[in-house]
């Protein structure tokens, strides 16, 4: 076991000096190394662990940390490259994450200089951080209709939103424990630091009720309201439903359901490609209702396995920024100012778009029904959920439906929708369903790649 001493030189300087035990030729000799800084000391000592003992091979490893001493952005761009799970669009967008929310702050800092009070200072300066989109915008450009209708928090919206600073704390945080693992520095420091809840103002959620989805499903180009019944039927993240195959339709005895396994990337080229979904969890069986699976299965059949299930006009995969601006805005705004419809008495008795029967509107214009809120697209993964904890669905269930790495997850995104007890009963859950000594739950371990939501 090796030993830490501190003492000073004759001249007053303080020196560390690690003794340790050797075998060697079938001896134990003892053996002692003097270091000038507290963090070599401490470096040789792991390495010692690490070589067995072999003082050699520790100097060695101690030396070579030492002619060139990392940054945070050398080593977060070094854990970056390192990982050979991601693809290539997710490699590009965490090394701009580094570029743009590191360099200007922690990245030039030796990486052994960083401890909690730095990271914890960095979030908070995260949390007033001005994000581009509203800083870049051509002067005299107009805001968009249905942006400039949500709710008056504009220097809100400007900041970057509570999920992503707990994503890029969590890219900051694998990458420390990645130095950690090579001797760069003894800890962690991003461990207990305070994040912001991703409830908070700049990522609210616009939840619908069925009414509600009813009024922007009719308002909804014919061609895409299956989509959006879709969406909000199995909270399928966009990049998901946009990837499924018609072999992705699955039938059985008891139900139809949806393979989940493939998203939307982009290589290097900016170019988009059907690749696997993020995480094994991504990876899942969705089921629907009787109504949206006999529809679906209509839609699928006579249709080559391999077609995209949901295609544009052209036949071809459907982008989200041009649904968003040429069909979902038009879809938005039209269930906001419904003219009175000619249509409607035609409308009376007629089965919606979530399976109940349409009352009617009866009178004068003041009765038509309008929707009062402006939902994003992926608002209709957050409706899905709500719907599923207002039905009782367990939250271990909830989890693996809608593809979450764990249940705590879910429990961050929608605990202000649950019984407070639903949500220790998924705690004790997730701990119980554990292996036994296994560690911490997979969403405090901070793994590469980890995104919520």
């Amino acid at each position: 076991m090796a030993g830490i001493d501190e003492y000073r030189t004759p001249v007053g300087e303080v020196r560390w000096r690690v003794r340790w035990r050797q075998r060697q030729d079938g001896r134990v000799l003892r053996q002692s190394i003097t270091f000038e800084k507290r963090r070599d000391a401490d470096h040789f000592v792991r390495m010692l662990d690490v070589f067995g003992g072999d003082g050699s091979k520790a100097s060695a490893a101690v030396a070579g940390a030492n002619l060139a001493i990392k940054t945070v952005r050398e080593v977060m761009l070094a854990y970056i490259e390192a990982n050979h799970r991601a693809a290539e669009s997710q490699l590009r967008k965490y090394r701009n994450q580094v570029r743009d929310h590191f360099d200007d702050t922690l990245g030039h800092t030796p990486i052994d200089r960083v401890d909690a009070d730095a990271v914890q200072a960095w979030v908070a300066r995260m949390r007033t951080k001005q994000v581009g989109k509203s800083n870049s915008r051509a002067r005299g450009t107009p805001v968009h209709p249905v942006r400039a209708a949500r709710p008056p928090v504009v220097d809100q919206a400007r900041l970057l939103s509570p999920k992503t600073i707990r994503n890029l704390h969590g890219l900051l945080s694998a990458s420390m424990e990645w130095a950690v693992q090579r001797g760069l520095r003894a800890d962690n420091p991003c461990r207990g630091v305070s994040l912001p809840r991703v409830e908070e103002v700049g990522d609210e959620m616009c939840l619908l009720t069925h009414e509600e989805f009813d009024l922007l499903h009719d308002a909804m180009t014919p061609r895409y309201q299956l989509l959006l019944r879709t969406m909000v039927g199995t909270g399928l993240r966009w990049g998901e439903i946009t990837a499924l195959q018609v072999m992705d339709v699955q039938q059985s005895s008891e139900m139809v359901a949806l393979r989940v396994n493939k998203a939307w990337k982009r290589d290097g080229e900016h170019q988009h490609y059907v690749g696997s979904t993020k995480t094994s969890r991504s990876r899942r069986t969705v089921s629907v209702g009787e109504t949206l699976g006999r529809d679906l299965l209509t839609l699928a059949e006579g249709r080559a396995p391999d077609e995209l299930l949901f295609v544009n006009a052209r036949g071809s995969q459907i982008r989200h920024n041009t649904f968003w601006e040429t069909n979902w805005i038009a879809a938005v705004q039209a269930a906001q100012n419904p003219l009175e419809p000619k249509a409607n008495a035609a409308r009376t008795g007629r089965a919606n778009a979530t399976g109940r029967r349409v009352a009617g509107n009866k009178g004068g214009r003041g009765n038509v029904k309008k929707l009062t809120k402006t939902p994003r697209i992926h608002d209709l993964r957050h409706t899905h959920a709500s719907w599923m904890i207002a039905a009782g669905i367990d939250l271990m269930v909830l989890q693996r439906r809608l593809g979450h790495e764990s249940v705590t997850t879910t429990i961050d995104r929608y605990s202000h929708l649950m019984p407070s007890q639903h949500i220790e009963a998924a705690r004790v859950a997730e701990l119980a369903a554990r292996p036994a000594g296994s560690g911490r739950p997979a969403s405090d371990s901070r793994s590469f790649g980890h995104e919520a939501g």
